[in-house]
């Protein structure tokens, strides 16, 4: 949409500057100078036209290689695992924090805050395309991390060991249900840009440990 504004745009101060062009020539010169006039105005044309096709092409490009970016920032145990199954309390938020930022920056972090992989200019800002969809997936990933920190505060869920393992009670069963419909929903929506630019579907099944004990 950006681009299609610039377009026409560019389009139709080159046809203005060739009019006056044309204009001026025929008043001083006469029909034969502004023939030619107008040929070099259409030849200014068609190449402006070329070269604002050339650039929305890389355009597309760059967004697809966010959107690829993006997509890779959803490959991490916090989206494809219940809640009820976390192992660790900082590593959530800290994965739900790294994806974030891969959106907004354009770098991809693992949840220790290393970067592993990032695109010139890639933060959701500069997308052509999607950017009302991306501010969606965003604002889902936030209501994620924000009702992990009110329930965090207010103690609603802890950890225990067991037989060496650790699990996450279900002491409030509501609460991990409502993290999980929260984790689809942001999964859901990042497959609708992920449609829309014909890339791979997220799962979003969250797999569950079923041997897992239950307060």
């Amino acid at each position: 949409m950006r681009f299609e504004w610039v377009k026409a745009t560019i389009s139709a101060a080159v046809m203005g500057i060739a009019g006056f062009i044309w204009w001026y020539f025929y008043a001083t010169r006469g029909a034969l100078v502004s023939g030619v006039t107008a040929v070099v105005a259409v030849l200014a044309f068609i190449f402006t036209h070329l070269y604002v096709a050339k650039t929305e092409n890389k355009t597309a490009d760059d967004d697809l290689q966010r959107i690829r970016l993006y997509r890779m920032a959803f490959d991490r145990p916090a989206f494809q695992t219940s809640f009820a199954n976390e192992v660790s309390l900082d590593a959530f938020d800290q994965a739900i924090e790294a994806t974030v930022l891969t959106i907004t920056g354009g770098i991809l972090y693992d949840r220790a805050n290393r970067e592993i992989e990032s695109i010139d200019r890639g933060g959701k800002s500069f997308l052509s395309r999607w950017t009302l969809e991306m501010d969606a997936v965003t604002s889902a990933l936030q209501a994620i991390r924000d009702k992990y920190r009110a329930g965090k505060e207010s103690g609603i869920f802890r950890f225990f060991e067991q037989n060496g393992s650790i699990f996450n009670p279900e002491n409030d069963r509501r609460f991990s249900t409502e993290m999980d419909d929260l984790t689809v929903a942001a999964i859901s929506k990042m497959n609708i840009v992920l449609a829309k630019a014909k890339l791979p579907l997220l799962p979003t099944y969250l797999k569950r440990d079923s041997s897992r004990p239950r307060s």
